[in-house]
């Protein structure tokens, strides 16, 4: 299975894209902060505010994409809830039979992590798919600028 296309949205955001190489009947839904599911609770809902905002200014979030942001905050808070129930003098367990064993809500943990990392790339939340981006500021609109632009004068 190879690599999956990307949205043309990051490709305008990389710098990296080409009209000849996307479809032109691509759906394009609009930039927008969905509303947050029920489900989300503390530290999860926590980080639902947080980034939320932040994407949809970087122009990568939709209504479309709810889901996968759910998913994303829902690891963040199991992730956090985790890493608050493993001290670290609990790294090493001891079973039943005397025996030490690595703490199993590590391997819990440590898989939380993966499926944050993961899902944080698909919004450009990881430094590395960060640095591939080029998040242009916008100017604030004013139709008297524009105006005079038009007509070859320069506003300051």
């Amino acid at each position: 299975m190879g690599r999956p296309r990307k949205p043309t949205t990051l490709l305008k955001i990389h710098g990296t894209f080409r009209e000849d190489r996307r479809a032109t009947d691509e759906p394009m839904p609009a930039i927008a902060i969905p509303s947050m599911p029920k489900f989300l609770k503390g530290e999860a809902a926590a980080e639902w505010e947080r980034v939320a905002p932040l994407l949809a200014k970087m122009k990568c979030l939709t209504e479309w994409d709810r889901s996968l942001l759910a998913a994303y905050c829902f690891e963040w808070g199991v992730y956090v809830e985790l890493c608050k129930k493993v001290k670290l003098k609990d790294l090493t367990i001891t079973t039943v039979s005397g025996n030490k064993i690595y703490n199993p809500l590590l391997a819990s943990r440590n898989k939380a992590l993966s499926n944050l990392k993961e899902l944080a790339i698909q919004f450009g939340l990881s430094p590395s798919s960060r640095s591939r981006l080029s998040v242009s500021e916008e100017e604030e609109s004013n139709p008297f600028l524009a105006l005079l632009q038009r007509r070859g004068i320069r506003g300051s």
